[in-house]
């Protein structure tokens, strides 16, 4: 006999009889559900596999790393920015920023 469970109310409830595969006795609903948890799963699978692959995983230190643009790029777009920041700043001149400007401009 297989496995059942009392439902319901009053002391005898109604019997509901557990077939493998079934969901509280439904062979339909719990195929259904065994589909969306699977598929769930999946598609967790998936999702983190594009994150890793993209490069939006986590460095050395746990924190997330930007994608992989190019040291050289990124680098002079950095020194560009810091340059700019300065002279907002008024730390350097117009003379000295348009001369630093074209040097890393001339090293990319």
């Amino acid at each position: 006999m297989p496995p059942f469970i009392r439902v319901g109310p009053g002391p005898r409830g109604y019997v509901v009889r557990l077939a493998p595969g079934s969901f509280m006795g439904h062979p339909l609903i719990g195929g259904l559900v065994t589909l969306l948890v699977v598929g769930l799963l999946l598609a967790l699978a998936v999702a983190a596999v594009a994150v890793l692959v993209r490069g939006g995983g986590l460095n050395a230190a746990g924190h997330s790393s930007p994608p992989n643009r190019g040291a050289g790029a990124s680098a002079n777009d950095e020194a560009l920015r810091i340059l700019s920041q300065r002279f907002a700043r008024g730390e350097i001149d117009a003379g000295e920023y348009v001369e630093r400007r074209d040097l890393l401009k001339q090293s990319a």
